[in-house]
């Protein structure tokens, strides 16, 4: 596999053993080609879409990708070439970049660069010896001709410059005229090549076809661009003239140019700037690192970011800093991208404007786009200038601005991420966040510093927090309070607590101050999928949401989904916080919910929040079965609607990490069903994330959610729904420290189960209300609930409701004295919970019969149980690790390590003091007592 070679610098194909050959098609050829851009790489299947048929795709467009795809692999494998795999984002050719021509082209082109004279002339002539044509000769579409083909012409052309040039300097002037004469008419404009073969003529002795070439290529400048020739064509024609040494010649020395006027079109710095200093020493590294002979091209400086981020203030600010590196001057122009009027600039117009910022007169600009082209790269080609291309909307706008030669620098903005430069450009991208707490607060003290008092520490923080980093908030709201004498107050009104009216104090009056507006003109360019799931974003719980989330707001599958979200990080709108999870900057999400209000129906408002509803109580219930899939109260919900979205898990271990991240979110989901009145799923969420708010010790959580769900379930008139809410209330209370209010909600929920005579739902309740009566020291009441759960678990046949039954028997028999039975029952529920499988049931099981052995004085046995049971129970139940390490300090205690004791309690403190207050004061204080050395064993 090793010794195939691929082809895209001619006709498109591969070689291997002397034997060339090519896919049958052009189809499969224009697929083999894109994806030779990048080996190894993923290219997702749009840009195969896009290679193939432009902007316009066929609507099965993807499934003939498919098919080029199955009949390309089976080429490379007739050929045994390389491997062709597929992903969920795309395709990608295994392949090493040396087995390309073009990849070689560029390696030797580099090599070259660093090494002396000599052996550089021999890397650029294998480097020209890659091409056998014109690049993809033989592609279908246009997308390959009119995207990669004219910067990998640039790139030959600088090539073969940077060899003539060695050539000249090694006397090897016939090389030079043969390699030159045939290229010159392509590219009469082309100074540098001009005067490198002006000079071979006038050396090799045909000094009168050297002056003809002068006056030829000198008449064409003044007749089409109005202008002299460069420093460099007139100092070979000098030369020709013989009024210069070889030494002159070779000076760098630059003189005044007839006709050519330094353009200075920087926008001015502006006046309050921070932060930004990674995103400066990212962009500043790539300047240092450019060698202007770098692949015969410029070099490219992508800023990306969301609107109102401060790409164009940075973009500016640093071309400033470094405008003297560049002598030739700066050009800068506003591609309109995005902006009010809608109507981006045009690649004509573009080309146009830069022409007559270059001094062309309009009589002398071409009429025809290519012409124009032409004639702008044929007067950058010498030149050392910063060219600026402010708020671009796409690729195309900006690449026909893209100088050929090399030693500019452009820098383009957009809000959108344009990864064809990135392949064809070798762009170097650097994407802005909002700024850091810290940035942020820098910039607020230098706005109000220049006309006041700096306000307190408290209001910059809300401005802060109010603005999210975002530059263009910030000023906004700093211009106002500046007008309202730092009024804070005036400037933010009470309603903005609401998503849909946050924007209301980010005006100023005009288009450009205007947030909205400015978050507008990114919504406005994408497409019509992608609209309506932004629109739809403003009716989710928060601004984070998963792709399943997403998609079921869309009603629609994952993989169109990810393909829509994916266009909505491209332009910044949305950002990936990870695998299949997004989020919006709260501004922008602000600005979602205002679309979502004025601009979503409310039939199609409802449809939306239920299928997402739908989403979150479906992925808990799936979820919670994997944390507790052995005594829960029973939960029966309709099967998904259509376009809903549920989580897989593939074990505990991801269900609980889906609950820590989706936590705020399903607190959310549970508020606005009861918000909406929808009785029956609030306590359905309720009971679906029960488990989870109790073990990891949300308890104030778990409260508001069942308090929630009894306030929607006492509007119906069902039992069950009332009974439940009841139980999931008390049993947070208990741990709360509530106790008298946690028996009444339990009491209550058990006289429900009973009328509705559901024993399960009894057994639940019994086995809580013992925990309560133990928490207060009733251990004969707490057996006796025990008891009564286990004798409704044997009659019900339920096995891990009778092994948990157990286990509460023995452990308040334990407390009352009673260690024989307490020691047959623990031992009876750790082996019935071992053969279930339940691995926490089995590990209070463990943590019993250590109290049991811690008892009967037998300190290390106890110790070691205690130990297992941790082991089990770290990071999984915080609230019954907690436990079971103040029981630990105990028999640790008892066993004489009082140190070993006291890191137990350390350890369960901080467990309890996220968890539980009043269990947290009851640990410190025992603590206090271990410290001090008076403490009785017990």
């Amino acid at each position: 596999m090793n010794d195939a070679r691929f082809r895209v610098l001619g006709p498109i194909g591969l070689s291997r053993r002397g034997v060339v050959d090519r896919p049958s098609t052009p189809q499969q050829r224009t697929v083999l080609a894109t994806l030779l851009l990048t080996p190894g790489h993923v290219v997702p299947a749009r840009k195969l879409v896009t290679a193939l048929w432009g902007e316009d795709p066929p609507r099965a467009a993807r499934n003939s990708v498919q098919v080029q795809i199955s009949r390309l692999r089976q080429f490379l494998k007739q050929h045994d070439a390389a491997e062709l795999t597929t992903s969920s984002s795309g395709y990608a050719l295994v392949a090493e970049p040396a087995s390309v021509d073009l990849h070689r082209f560029r390696q030797f082109v580099r090599a070259a660069q660093a090494a002396g004279p000599t052996t550089a002339a021999g890397l650029l002539e294998c480097a020209l010896n890659e091409w056998s044509g014109l690049p993809f000769a033989d592609a279908a579409g246009d997308w390959l001709a009119n995207t990669m083909v004219p910067a990998l012409e640039e790139e030959r052309l600088a090539a073969v410059e940077s060899l003539a040039e060695l050539d000249l300097e090694a006397g090897r002037y016939d090389h030079v005229v043969l390699a030159l004469t045939p290229l010159h008419p392509h590219h009469p404009l082309r100074e540098r090549m001009a005067a490198l073969l002006l000079t071979a003529l006038h050396r090799s002795g045909r000094r009168a076809d050297a002056l003809r070439l002068y006056r030829s290529v000198r008449e064409q400048f003044v007749a089409e661009l109005g202008l002299e020739p460069g420093a460099e064509l007139q100092r070979a024609h000098l030369e020709a003239l013989g009024r210069e040494t070889g030494a002159d010649r070779r000076s760098n020395a630059s003189p005044p140019q007839p006709g050519w006027e330094v353009p200075c079109q920087l926008p001015p710095d502006v006046q309050h700037f921070a932060g930004r200093w990674a995103e400066t020493a990212q962009l500043q590294s790539h300047l240092d690192a450019f060698s202007p002979g770098d692949a015969g091209s410029p070099l490219v400086c992508l800023i990306a970011g969301m609107g109102g981020v401060g790409k164009s203030a940075l973009a500016v600010r640093w071309c400033l800093a470094n405008r003297r590196r560049f002598p030739d001057g700066q050009l800068h122009l506003d591609l309109r991208g995005f902006g009010p009027d809608d109507a981006p600039i045009t690649p004509g117009d573009a080309v146009r404007t830069m022409l007559e910022s270059l001094g062309v007169p309009a009589t002398r600009i071409p009429t025809t786009f290519d012409a124009r082209v032409g004639m702008f790269r044929g007067l950058l080609a010498d030149r050392r200038m910063i060219i600026v291309l402010d708020n671009a909307r796409d690729s195309e706008q900006v690449r026909s601005l893209i100088p050929g030669s090399p030693g500019s620098l452009v820098v383009i903005t957009s809000r959108n991420v344009l990864p064809d430069l990135v392949v064809g450009y070798a762009a170097r991208l650097v994407t802005l966040d909002p700024l850091t707490e810290e940035h942020a607060g820098e910039l607020i003290t230098r706005r109000l510093a220049d006309v006041a008092t700096i306000p307190g520490r408290a209001t910059i923080q809300k401005i802060i927090d109010v603005c999210g980093g975002l530059p263009l908030a910030l000023n906004i709201v700093l211009a106002r309070m500046v007008a309202h004498a730092h009024d804070l107050a005036s400037v933010m009104s009470d309603d903005m607590t609401r998503p849909e009216h946050r924007l209301e104090a980010f005006s100023l009056g005009e288009d450009r101050s205007d947030l909205e507006a400015v978050f507008s003109w990114s919504f406005r360019s994408l497409t019509p999928d992608a609209g309506r799931l932004f629109r739809l974003l403003g009716l989710h719980v928060s601004p984070e949401i998963t792709l399943a989330a997403a998609a079921s707001l869309l009603g629609t599958d994952l993989s169109r989904t990810r393909r829509v979200m994916s266009e909505l990080v491209r332009s910044h709108l949305i950002s990936s916080l990870g695998k299949d999870r997004f989020g919006a900057h709260d501004l922008v999400w602000a600005y979602a919910c205002r679309l979502a209000v004025t601009e979503i129906g409310p039939a199609g408002k409802d449809a939306a929040r239920r299928r997402v509803l739908d989403h979150y109580l479906h992925s808990a219930m799936r979820g919670d079965l994997l944390l507790n899939p052995f005594f829960q109260i029973p939960l029966s919900v309709p099967v998904p609607g259509e376009g809903v979205a549920v989580c897989e898990f593939t074990d505990s271990e991801a269900a609980t990490r889906w609950f820590h991240t989706e936590r705020r979110a399903l607190i959310s989901a549970v508020e606005e069903s009861a918000a909406t009145g929808a009785n029956v799923p609030t306590w359905q969420f309720a009971r679906a994330v029960r488990t989870y708010f109790y073990r990891y010790g949300r308890l104030p959580e778990q409260a508001r959610i069942h308090e929630l769900a009894l306030a929607a379930a006492l509007r119906g008139d069902e039992d069950l729904p009332r009974a439940y809410s009841h139980f999931g209330l008390g049993q947070a209370l208990n741990r709360l420290g509530r106790f008298a209010e946690s028996r009444d909600h339990l009491q209550r929920a058990l006289a429900l189960y009973r009328d509705a005579d559901e024993a399960v739902g009894m057994a639940v309740v019994e086995t809580e209300l013992s925990v309560l009566s133990g928490q207060q020291g009733e251990n004969e009441e707490a057996l006796a609930h025990s008891l009564e759960a286990l004798r409704v678990c044997r009659l019900i046949g339920h096995r891990a409701g009778e092994a948990m039954a157990l286990n509460n028997v023995g452990w308040y028999s334990a407390q009352l004295g009673d260690l024989a039975t307490a020691r047959d029952h623990c031992a009876q529920a750790h082996l019935l919970l071992e053969r279930l499988g339940d691995a926490m049931g089995a590990a209070a099981a463990l943590d019993s019969l250590a109290f049991v052995h811690r008892s009967l004085g037998e300190p290390d046995q106890a110790v070691v149980y205690y130990q297992q049971a941790l082991r089990m129970r770290a990071g999984h139940e915080l609230i019954y690790e907690a436990e079971t390490l103040a029981q630990l300090a105990e028999a640790q205690l008892l066993a004489g390590s009082s140190d070993a004791a006291m890191e137990s309690l350390g350890r369960a403190l901080i467990l309890f003091r996220n968890i539980s207050p009043a269990d947290a004061s009851r640990i410190e204080t025992r603590l206090a007592e271990v410290k001090a050395g008076c403490y009785r064993r017990s």
